[in-house]
């Protein structure tokens, strides 16, 4: 049965903080290398390292920005962060040099605009993810009834998740850092079905391989490991992030004890 909401909250944006992240990151360092371009391009035409036109500079700009994009998504567990721009970075390349025929050359004979493709390209991706992140954040719509917990998000599909009160046994609640420097916090839901759980998932890998006399190699791979089931859940199936969320979870409670 559809009721009034008593509580209507959103994500507060600074817990979006680790999705901006790396759009962030990579629009900086783009645009510190568009603009110190000419600087950096002589640093490495006079290293020995420069024989090879423009290589030296997109082998810099590499290591700047995917190594610690690699760092991250590694820590995410989520590969997507460093995909994505190693295949744009290829697709851009071969683009400005192939299609686009910019001599491959210290001082091409081109437009600033095809010169700088890829540089300008990361940019713009960067900003426009930033704004798809600060758009999908706003989507996100967090109500509490006195009989039910709603939470959806979505801008061009929804997700959505009704959690009866009555079926919560268990409440998880989290505050970062920057949480408690600006007034918010997670609040997750759990129930006995396991709804709201996740894992945290750490391993070590060693391996070695042998060759004896003109026998076949033997390769010996040892893995181990453990996993801990935590509280985790996607953004728009808990109340993340959310402003004052002490005041929230002593309301929660109360009409959890009410149901």
């Amino acid at each position: 049965m559809e009721q009034d909401a008593d509580y209507v909250g959103k994500p507060n944006v600074i817990s979006f903080m680790p999705f901006f992240m790396p759009a962030i990151f990579i629009a900086g360092i783009s645009l510190y290398f568009l603009i110190e371009k000419q600087a950096i391009l002589e640093v490495l035409h006079n290293s020995f390292i420069n024989k090879s036109g423009m290589v030296p500079f997109y082998v810099t700009f590499t290591i700047a920005t995917f190594i610690p994009a690699l760092i991250f998504a590694l820590y995410r567990i989520n590969l997507r962060y460093i995909l994505v721009p190693v295949l744009s970075y290829i697709i851009l390349l071969v683009v400005k040099h192939k299609l686009l025929n910019v001599d491959f050359t210290y001082q091409p004979n081109t437009t600033w605009i095809f010169d700088n493709l890829e540089l300008l390209a990361f940019i713009i991706y960067s900003m426009l993810s930033i704004l798809n992140t600060e758009l999908y954040r706003r989507s996100h719509r967090y109500e509490i009834t006195g009989v039910y917990i709603k939470t959806s998000a979505g801008m061009f599909s929804s997700k959505e998740r009704i959690l009866i009160l009555s079926k919560i046994n268990d409440i998880a609640v989290s505050q970062s850092f920057f949480g408690k420097i600006f007034g918010y916090g997670s609040i997750i839901p759990v129930t006995a079905s396991g709804m709201g759980m996740g894992f945290n998932f750490s391993a070590a890998t060693g391996g070695t391989g042998m060759k004896w006399f003109k026998l076949p190699s033997i390769n010996l791979n040892l893995t181990g490991g453990h996993a801990i089931q935590v509280p985790k859940t996607r953004t728009h199936e808990a109340l993340i992030g959310i402003h004052n969320h002490k005041v929230t979870l002593d309301f929660l409670l109360d009409k959890i004890g009410k149901s």
